[in-house]
């Protein structure tokens, strides 16, 4: 049966047959390096089974054969002269009433023609040859589509991996781990993104840093500030306060934070100034007990807009009662010095008027004299000891104490005998020492003997004394006078501060004795206990440190 094929057909048929022999050719020619054209025909016929093919040497003799020839000629193979020359032979022609394909090439071993191969197949192979060419070109389309997709997937991957890490990176640091490190490298505008994100997280950390310093500075200081803030919004919405304006005005944070100013429970006048940026004033609080304030209020301002404001409360009610004294001891001085010196003008002139034979009344008038001059010294000496009990700095020596509560005791006991007080010693049996400035201990235990006998009644009793305890030694002033009142007894000290009695026999003198015992005891990192019941009597005692 005769197949007909068309040229587009005997072209493809022909090329498919050119590349299978080159390929054989190629492979006899390699296998010659190890075996010779004798011994070639078993590799063939283990790789080419499938094919019909014939070697001829050089002299037409064929050396193998899948059909077991044993001679070709060129009559049979018209396509062998085009192979001698060097060339292919190509054909399709009538092989036994079949139409076959025919190629014959030489085949070369070092430059030179040793055989020559011929390969035919019956045309009618074209059948299948269509649909393997689509499928193969359909499987390379695919497989190309593939390893195009996955190259595509891979590259990708390459390039977005840098990007991947420096999203990962900047999403750990939004989350607040400004430690971390880009890890992007390479030259690359990825790589040279990441590096300018790790210089502005790098000063990002340095500016949070000296930020939270910052404010621990301000939460320390507004923590600590013993005057009272409160910070406000531009609408008058409180946002913060410290513990001491909530102290001052006897109100909690829950009761403020957020609200509007005018809806809160203070002082009107806090409220104004909140709202209308009043820069100072000074107002009078009853609640949750009478003080004196000073508010002060500032906006806050950006960029020339208000955008809150800031309040600062001062408590000034010991500043006014300071005030208040100097301005009572200025009148008490200019009355005490008035008193005695009227007196001293009076007498004078009385005693310049005086016969020469009126003794008595000369010497009487000259008694008075002698009490207006003491009473001035005791003035002006009180007012100069205060102050150089401030400005002067203290010289520590070890001295014993028992002797110098003996020391006190027996200056005071004539005067205390005058009184009709009695005055006391406990001392204990042992010596003890401590380390103080002796003359100035001296002072202080001298002023509270003093105080002690004058407040205390005729009959009753001042006791003066120490307790040894382990690392230091107790030094006390007891009486059984009249007491303090329970409204003065926080005041004791503050200067100037004069105790009103009924009996103004037992008047507060200058008001500077004790504020110089604690100025003297300060000094000694030692301070002085007062405990005094009105109408009973009083206990004034320190600490010394033990030598």
């Amino acid at each position: 049966m005769h197949y007909s094929i068309t040229d587009l057909q005997g072209r493809t048929l022909i090329e498919h047959a050119v590349n299978q022999a080159n390929w054989i050719s190629h492979d006899i020619s390699f296998e010659l390096r190890r075996v010779n054209l004798q011994e070639i025909e078993f590799f063939l016929k283990g790789k080419y089974r499938n094919l019909n093919w014939i070697i001829v040497d050089i002299d037409d003799e064929i050396i193998a054969s899948t059909n077991r020839l044993t001679q070709v000629n060129s009559t049979n193979y018209p396509e062998l002269e085009s192979s001698k020359d060097g060339a292919i032979g190509q054909g399709i022609r009538d092989i036994d009433g079949v139409l076959n394909v025919v190629v014959a090439l030489p085949v070369f071993f070092e430059g030179e023609i040793v055989a020559h191969l011929i390969i035919h197949y019956p045309a009618s192979s074209i059948k299948n040859i269509g649909p393997n060419i689509v499928k193969f070109i359909a499987s390379t389309f695919i497989i190309a589509l593939l390893l195009g997709i996955m190259l595509i997937y891979f590259s990708m991957r390459y390039q977005t991996k840098p990007l991947s890490m420096l999203i990962d990176d900047a999403r750990a640091i939004s989350d607040g781990d400004y430690d971390r490190v880009f890890t992007t490298s390479g030259t690359d505008e990825i790589a040279q993104l990441s590096r300018a994100l790790q210089i502005m997280v790098t000063k990002l950390k340095s500016a949070l840093h000296v930020a939270r310093e910052e404010q621990s500075k301000f939460d320390a200081i507004f923590r600590n500030m013993m005057d009272g803030l409160i910070v406000a919004d531009s609408d008058g919405r409180l946002l913060v306060a410290n513990a001491a304006f909530l102290t001052m005005f006897g109100v909690s944070l829950a009761e403020l934070y957020g609200f509007d100013v005018r809806q809160c429970d203070l002082p009107q006048e806090v409220i104004d100034s909140i709202l209308f940026l009043e820069r100072e004033r000074e107002v009078i609080i009853t609640k949750p007990s009478k003080r004196v304030i000073r508010i002060r209020t500032s906006p806050i301002d950006d960029t020339n807009e208000k955008i809150g404001s800031i309040t600062i409360c001062e408590d000034i009610t010991r500043l006014k009662e300071l005030e208040s004294s100097e301005r009572e001891f200025t009148q008490y001085i200019s009355h005490e010095l008035k008193t005695p010196l009227t007196s001293l003008s009076a007498s004078v002139e009385t005693l310049l008027e005086l016969p020469e034979e009126k003794k008595n009344i000369r010497t009487r008038f000259l008694k008075n004299l002698e009490k207006d001059i003491e009473r001035l010294k005791k003035l002006v000496n009180s007012i100069i000891t205060f102050q150089r009990t401030r400005d002067k700095a203290e010289e520590f020596v070890r001295f014993e104490a028992v002797e110098l509560i003996m020391e006190v005791h027996s200056k005071f006991l004539a005067y205390a005998h005058k009184i009709g007080v009695h005055l006391d010693m406990e001392l204990p049996e042992d010596e003890i020492h401590v380390i103080a400035n002796r003359d100035r201990i001296t002072q202080v235990l001298m002023n509270l003997t003093d105080n002690a006998i004058r407040f205390t009644p005729k009959g009753g009793k001042v006791s003066i004394g120490l307790v040894e305890e382990k690392n230091r030694v107790l030094f006390y002033v007891e009486d059984t006078g009249i007491g303090i009142p329970p409204q003065y007894l926080e005041k004791l000290g503050e200067r100037f501060i004069k105790i009103p009695r009924k009996d103004h026999d037992y008047d507060t003198q200058v008001g500077l004795g004790l504020s110089i015992c604690m100025e003297i005891l300060g000094k000694h990192g030692s301070r002085l206990d007062i405990n005094s019941i009105e109408g009973e009597g009083s206990k004034f005692s320190f600490y010394l440190k033990k030598s």
